[in-house]
């Protein structure tokens, strides 16, 4: 397929592929609905077909779509220039699935009863090392922050509970704050 398109029919857009996902980005929605054509037809010859839950036409010139790929949400945001003038540009961060897999392995690291014997700054620790590869995976572009908040803030949930689980503490949210004193140089903050 990939030999196919980049020999015949490049000039309809730029198809980007990772194992068997893939996107085409087009200039204008008459090259797409040709490339949709186009793609049925080479997948049809190769006996394969295109999921149809997956697979959707997206305008991406403005801000109110865009697409999942990859663990990724790419679509064009609002950004602000410094005159004021706001202009939107294309950017990626963390898909809804991505973020709720993020929050089961953070939980899941964190929620054992026997992690219990561990000290704070030991949990932390091997906590830091998945939030290093989530930072280095979904956190790369500017935009991201306010989605890398949302993890940092849900970690603190999580050591919180820890702590009070360990002191036996009937209110497991209670002592944020402390948690959040004690870990302060040593937790690895997304946003930061």
């Amino acid at each position: 397929m990939d030999t196919i398109w980049e020999n015949q029919f490049s000039h309809l857009g730029t198809l980007i592929r990772y194992a068997d996902d893939f996107v085409i980005m087009c200039r204008t929605k008459q090259e797409a609905l040709e490339s949709i054509q186009v793609l049925m037809a080479i997948l049809n010859k190769l006996e394969l077909s295109l999921s149809k839950e997956k697979s959707r036409l997206v305008n991406i010139w403005d801000n109110s779509t865009g697409f999942d790929f990859l663990g990724l949400h790419h679509r064009k945001f609002p950004v602000f220039n410094k005159g004021g003038s706001k202009v939107f540009a294309m950017s990626h961060v963390p898909a809804k699935k991505a973020m709720k897999e993020m929050r089961r392995k953070i939980k899941e690291y964190t929620a054992p009863r026997n992690k219990l014997f561990l000290s704070l700054e030991e949990l932390v620790k091997g906590l830091n090392r998945k939030l290093r590869g989530f930072k280095n995976y979904y956190f790369i572009s500017p935009i991201a922050k306010r989605w890398a908040r949302r993890i940092d803030w849900y970690v603190i949930e999580r050591l919180t509970i820890f702590c009070n689980k360990k002191r036996s503490k009937r209110n497991k949210h209670a002592g944020k704050l402390k948690v959040i004193q004690n870990t302060q140089g040593s937790l690895l903050k997304l946003a930061g």
